[in-house]
């Protein structure tokens, strides 16, 4: 392809990102040559972060580049592994597949970014230096979906690592990432890539190609990329397989796990539900399984027995049942992109000045599935109903005639196993973009574009229907011996289904074994379930655009200024299925709709002044001073702005410096989210509070709370409450500042940079989740412990009745400061060795601290803790060899424990709640010939597998590993590439 080239010094172009010295010290775009000054020398680009043309050593910011050459040569064929896999963002878990079964934002399948760990919302996401549009299902949808950006057209990505709102808006509080097409295809390019763990499961294809054409004048790129990842399953990797309490004895080492009574081993909690009656209250009270050894005969009279039931020990319960090993560790996806791009050069007709028209046109179709395991179903059957009285094993009619038989809250749970409880995603996702830039004058430019973007979604699963559960249990004696659902019985009755109510016996569905019992009725699933489902809508247009040029000439040269604005509507609707809404679905979350807008007006204004240049020690001294005006129509206005030091001491010694403020309005579905009710899928913090060490905080709030000894947490589950808050919230504010030193040697190719980072957060809104909020209210100290103004504001009383905790409130508010500094440090050597030429690079960040602060002034320090590694780092050695390269990679991750946060000796305690290092090591080749090249490799070379956690005091784990995404959980795998040019 052809490009425009450059009118103005001050031109802006496509991309994106303020790119630093860092950028000089990452893997280069193309291979390096023999000769001696090209592997030494950086290609000279420009990009943005600001707006003002400039080079790329003379950023007052750092900025990491992601070279998809380099990614490519790693195995990376997603965009969202290779993004979220960046240092910038290797220091806190990111939203991707392995999150297929819990509830986040923008719905199960979606991938988003979150740089610093302060959340996706704070990390604008950008295609050629322009503001993507979200896209997802369910109310909250409000980032960037990764699954949207095709790998194959992707050239670079630039991760600016300071806040950016003065410049780009309220959302880049934590960074900017801008992702930078290729344009230099001309004729047909394709591709197949594929990866093949060595175990089954979790392998990755993908096949792309793409055509450009040019002329005079104009060039115009046109492809398709298609991505499949097959789902990995509990069952495909033996960590996953059984997931046992994982207890040892911190002295021997011994595992002291329950033992399963009819392995011998430890014991295997992988399903929800098991196959066994819970009898609530009453003389029959427990937890009964099938024994058909128990007769009764001899029992004497006035002892609760039944004839093929016992009372079983939770040795021998079984969890494990075979279905659950379906369930998906990693969901799986399949993706369809288009894309076109394309620009006409040409001369404006009466004032001969050159423009260029451009315009960017993506749709992107995105199927994925989770597969969370066989279907929970427990209907509480209470001992007055017909249906318990004929056909539960439990009924006794000889009852004592005083106290009377019929308790109310005597009630049984047969917990069943029903079918898989698969979810289904299918968003078609929409950008269309026009712009238009050129010369305004001879020395100033302008760029103006207009862009729509829509993603339509829709999420559907199966679920029981409470008012057809309800009517399954009503069941009527029509005639003696012959029973019947009321329903089916009342005079011109209608259920709303072409099939009557069936007559269901609960207890008939519990086997011995799990899944032993007999198959759970079509008939019951025909009636009582239906497949629900729901849509979102999100819709995003705007107009940006700017004019920069140059202002007046200062002694140390010119100073460079850009105006502009941008106007922006964007509008989300979730409409969740008529079940949903109504509250029709037995035992699932009901959610009303998600329905609101906002408009945002923007001015932005950047200047840049040369102080000094060419004195000593002032090479070069530089100020950029950039400020943004912002107006929502939820949110109101504010201004905010950044200022930036740029110092070039020597030609090897540069110093750099940024401050900025920003303001981020409250998100779509913070303010408009309909009422969501769910359950508590967390633990008890209490749950065998008398085993631990007295003198935690946990310990003496449950017992000062009259919990008895042998409490082992929950009976029933708590209801979790989440809404949005419009006219209750108010915006964000945060102040970043970064502080960095970069010393390059370019006749050695040795360059090293080192930048500090704090980013302080005001105001946060935030949705802690009900686990973290139920951990911290019983983590407080005693004296703060459900005092008013605290987290435990939001948890609500225990009922006396059974000691659960009736609810939670899990709901957006303005309750959190956080504060979120560490370091960058980067280091690249370049340097030719006979006929090979040698680049070696490493990235690491360290996180200094992770805090938050909750209502209280209370400060938890994360950094460290599960999800928070507070080190993470690259080291990639590349060889170039005549057509050959040759590659090797390293990812460090730092350890990570929950001890300190809990107060916990782990030398006291036999659960595990920390995880070493981990190192993975890579290698690949890759031969280059004209017009084709093939590559093979291996990731994961020493075949490890993720940490675990043991599942204690309620810490979060997926499928027991520690919650943490840059763990790989595929293992060893073989990667292979084929491209070709023609």
């Amino acid at each position: 392809m052809t490009q425009r080239p450059s009118a103005a010094p001050w031109r802006k172009l496509w991309g994106g990102v303020f790119v630093s010295a860092c950028v000089a010290f990452s893997p280069q775009v193309t291979a390096q040559t023999n000769d001696d000054d090209e592997v030494s020398q950086m290609e000279e680009v420009v990009v943005t972060g600001s707006r003002i043309r400039r080079n790329e050593f003379t950023s007052a910011s750092p900025v990491q580049i992601i070279d998809m050459d380099r990614s490519t040569l790693a195995g990376l064929i997603d965009t969202a592994e290779i993004l979220q896999g960046s240092t910038t963002a290797g220091n806190s878990a990111q939203i991707n597949n392995q999150f297929g079964g819990f509830v986040v934002n923008g719905g199960p399948g979606v991938n988003t970014l979150d740089l610093r760990g302060v959340g996706a919302g704070k990390t604008l996401v950008m295609l050629n230096g322009r503001r993507l549009n979200p896209a997802g299902t369910r109310g909250t949808v409000s980032s960037v979906d990764l699954n949207t950006l095709p790998a194959s057209i992707i050239q670079r990505v630039e991760v600016l690592k300071d806040g950016a709102s003065a410049v780009y808006g309220s959302d880049a509080v934590a960074g900017v990432v801008n992702i930078i097409t290729r344009d230099d295809i001309d004729g047909f390019v394709g591709g197949v890539q594929t990866t093949l763990p060595e175990d089954s499961g979790g392998a990755v294809t993908s096949a792309d190609f793409a055509y450009g054409f040019s002329g005079d004048n104009f060039n115009v790129l046109m492809g398709v990329e298609w991505f499949d990842r097959e789902g990995l399953t509990e069952g495909d990797r033996d960590w996953s397989r059984c997931r046992t309490e994982y207890l040892f004895d911190p002295v021997t080492g011994e595992n002291q796990s329950t033992v399963d009574a009819n392995t011998g081993l430890p014991k295997c909690w992988n399903s929800p539900a098991n196959d066994y009656v819970v009898v609530q209250s009453g003389e029959f009270a427990g937890r009964w399984i099938r024994d058909a050894s128990v007769d009764c005969v001899g029992v004497p009279a006035g002892t609760p027995c039944t004839p093929g039931w016992r009372i079983g020990s939770v040795e021998e319960r079984k969890f494990n049942d075979p279905r659950q090993a379906e369930a998906h560790t990693i969901s799986p996806v399949e993706r369809l992109n288009f894309f076109a791009f394309g620009n006409l050069d040409i001369t404006m007709p009466g004032i001969d000045r050159d423009a260029t028209v451009y315009f960017e046109y993506m749709f992107n179709n995105r199927r994925s599935e989770q597969n969370t395991g066989p279907k929970q179903f427990a209907p509480r059957i209470d001992q007055q109903s017909v249906l318990a009285q004929n056909f539960s094993p439990f009924y006794d009619p000889t009852v004592d005639p005083v106290t009377g038989r019929f308790d109310a809250r005597f009630s049984e749970l047969p917990l069943l196993l029903t079918f898989r409880s698969d979810n289904f995603q299918e968003v078609d996702w929409t950008r269309a973009l026009a712009g238009i830039t050129g010369d305004l004058t001879n020395s100033w430019d302008y760029d103006i574009h207009v862009a729509y973007g829509r993603a339509n979604g829709s999420y559907s699963s199966r679920q029981f229907l409470t008012d057809r559960v309800l009517n399954m249990l009503d069941v009527v004696e029509t005639s003696p011996g012959v029973f019947d659902c009321r329903i089916n019985t009342l005079q011109n009755s209608s259920s709303n289904s072409a099939a009557p109510c069936p007559l269901f016996n609960p207890w008939a569905q519990i086997g011995a074994t799990p899944g032993a019992g007999l198959p759970f009725p079509q008939e019951v699933i025909d009636y009582a379930t239906s497949l629900e489902t729901g849509s979102t809508v999100y819709t995003q247009s705007m107009i940006d655009g700017y004019v920069t040029g140059p202002l007046f000439e200062l002694p140390a040269g010119t100073v460079g200024a850009v105006l502009g604005f941008q106007y922006r509507t964007e509008e989300i609707e979730d409409t969740p299925s008529s079940g949903s809404i109504s509250g029709n679905l037995f035992g699932f979350t009901s959610a009303g709709v998600t329905a609101g807008d906002d408009t945002v007006t923007e001015v932005y204004t950047e200047v840049e002044v040369p102080i000094l240049r060419d004195m000593t020690a002032f090479q070069d001294l530089t100020m950029q001073l950039s400020g943004r005006w912002t107006d929502y129509d939820t949110a109101g206005d504010d201004t905010v702005y950044k200022l930036g030091l740029n110092w070039q001491i020597i030609e090897q010694l540069r110093f750099r410096a940024s401050f900025g403020t920003s303001f981020r309005a409250p998100a779509l579905f913070e303010n408009f989210l309909g009422g969501q009710t769910g359950f508590f899928a967390g633990s008890d913090p209490c749950a065998d509070w008398f085993l631990g060490p007295a003198g935690t905080n946990v310990y003496q709030n449950c017992q000062g709370e009259g919990l008895p000894e042998g409490w082992t947490g929950f009976t029933s589950t708590p209801e979790a409450i989440t809404f949005g808050n419009e006219g209750r919230l108010v915006p964000e504010t945060s102040e970043n500042l970064t502080v960095g030193t970069v010393i390059d040697f370019p006749s050695f190719g040795l360059s090293f940079a080192i930048d500090y980072f704090d980013i302080q957060i005001e105001d946060e809104i935030a949705l802690l989740g009900s686990q973290a909020i139920v951990n911290q209210c019983y983590n407080l100290s005693p004296g703060q412990f459900r005092a008013a103004g605290t987290v435990c504001d939001f948890v609500g009383p225990r009922n006396p009745a059974d000691n659960n905790i009736d609810n939670i409130n899990d709901s957006y508010f303005n309750i959190n400061k956080k504060d979120v500094s560490g370091y960058d440090i980067t280091v690249r050597y370049a340097f030719p060795f006979r006929a090979v030429d040698v680049v070696a690079d490493f990235r690491g960040t360290k996180i200094e601290t992770w805090e938050r602060t909750l209502l209280g002034d209370v400060v938890e320090d994360l950094n460290g803790t599960s999800g928070l590694p507070d080190w993470n780092a690259q080291f990639d050695l590349r060889a170039d060899w005549n057509n050959w390269t040759f590659f090797y990679n390293m990812d460090w991750i730092g350890e990570q424990s929950d001890y300190e946060f809990f107060g916990i000796d782990p030398s006291t305690v036999n659960f595990v709640l920390d995880a070493d290092e981990v190192f993975y090591h890579g290698v690949s080749a890759r031969y280059n010939a004209d017009g084709w090249s093939a590559q093979i490799g291996v990731s994961n070379l020493a075949d490890e597998e993720p940490p675990l956690y043991s599942p204690e005091l309620g810490v979060f784990t997926l499928n027991g590993a520690v919650p943490y995404t840059g763990y790989d959980f595929i293992g060893r795998s073989v990667f292979l590439n084929l491209r070709m040019e023609f």
